[in-house]
């Protein structure tokens, strides 16, 4: 009877934490691939292309160990669609404005909490776009995580 409370908790904890993140690619810059969840307005994006929708928010969740002790953090968009590459603005020039379980400066193996949600324009097309989010540590300029995912730009509905 104890075995199957302890399996039946383990699988409970297991689903609980897969649904709530999203499938997404890793850089080849050597960053850290954090742990990651992306809602549209109030649907998540279980695996990418997520979509996007005009006017709606676009939120980004991630979850990390700090891999060194960072002060100065800088979060970073580079958006590429028909072999063009570039950067998309953030409202957010400050990583550690984002952090929400702690404060800037982080001590290495730290867990971080971070989110950042991006605003599309009513002026995009329906496309499709790929993303490079970084956050570099702007006293080396290196790769802290990197997230590699494709977004849909769609003109439906904000869901709710």
């Amino acid at each position: 009877m104890v075995k199957i409370i302890l399996i039946c908790g383990i699988i409970s904890i297991f689903l609980v934490h897969s649904v709530k993140s999203t499938v997404v690619n890793t850089c080849d810059n050597g960053a850290l691939l954090p742990n990651t969840t992306m809602y549209a307005g109030t649907l998540l994006c279980n695996q990418t292309p997520c979509t996007c929708i005009p006017g709606c928010p676009f939120t980004i969740y991630l979850e990390f160990l700090s891999p060194k002790y960072l002060e100065n953090m800088k979060p970073n968009i580079l958006a590429t669609y028909a072999g063009v590459t570039i950067p998309y603005p953030l409202n957010q020039d400050d990583a550690c404005d984002g952090i929400e379980n702690t404060q800037c400066p982080i001590v290495k193996n730290e867990h971080i909490k971070y989110k950042i949600s991006m605003d599309i324009l009513n002026i995009f097309p329906e496309v499709t776009v790929a993303l490079e989010f970084t956050i570099k540590d702007q006293d080396t300029g290196d790769a802290v995580i990197c997230v590699l995912f494709d977004i849909d730009v769609r003109k439906i509905d904000c869901p709710s």
